[in-house]
Order: C-alpha cells, then sequence, then structure tokens
C-alpha cells in the first residue's frame, strides 16, 4: 500500500514498483486506514508519506501498527522532520530511515533501501 495527499506522488510510485512487479494499492491516508481496517492481513509493506493534511503518516503508521504489530512501515517525507516529532509518533524510526522526495532519480537508480528495522510503539 501507497499512501500520499499528492496524486502525482502516488502516480509516479506506482508506474516504478509495478515495473517492479509489486502489487500496489494507491490511496488517500483517510481512506488508507479506512481499507487497511478492513483488510490488514493483504498487506505486510506500507509506504507513507509524512506530512499529509487529516492524518499524519506517522498516525497512520501508528494506527496500522495497533492493528497489525508486524507490519513494515517505510516513511517519505518532502520536509525537514525534527527528531523530536519522529520520536514522539515512532521511537524506533531516525532520520536515516526515512526517504526523501523527491525520490524518482534515486528510485530509477536502485539507491533507495528500505529499512528492514521495525517501527514500535511507544
Amino acid at each position: 500500500m501507497v499512501v500520499d495527499d499528492e496524486s502525482d506522488i502516488l502516480t509516479v510510485l506506482e508506474i516504478f514498483l509495478k515495473r517492479w512487479e509489486y502489487k500496489v494499492d494507491m490511496f488517500s491516508p483517510l481512506q488508507a486506514l479506512e481499507h487497511f481496517e478492513k483488510n490488514a492481513s493483504a498487506y505486510s509493506v506500507i509506504l507513507t508519506d509524512i506530512r499529509m493534511p487529516g492524518m499524519s503518516g506517522l498516525e497512520l503508521a501508528g494506527k496500522m501498527l495497533k492493528i497489525k504489530p508486524h507490519l513494515k512501515i517505510i516513511l517519505m517525507t518532502a520536509f525537514d522532520i525534527l527528531p523530536a516529532e519522529l520520536q514522539a509518533g515512532l521511537p524506533a524510526v531516525t532520520h536515516g530511515d526515512l526517504i526523501e522526495k523527491p525520490c524518482s532519480q534515486s528510485i530509477r537508480n536502485g539507491q533507495t533501501t528500505p529499512t528492514t528495522r521495525q517501527p514500535t510503539l511507544s
């Protein structure tokens, strides 16, 4: 599942992930949570933006992890994120775990490797 409030980002990520033969569902944050609550077993990885209106990616990740604790979460952002903000949302996440947008060039070059650490709730 890929979650972002910007449709152009969703489109670019969908193109790249489908090229790599991943099955991809694209959602805005509120739609993502609603869908995930009913279909959590269908997902093993969530790629989400951090800064979104209505619900942040950190809040979304926290809610999803309560439903499915071993879910892998990959966070991306185009904005500066303060360490305290990460600690408050997902304590196990550090700046080095974030994918910075725009990420199309690094994805195209194969430079982006998601972290394998499991985020945890405090």
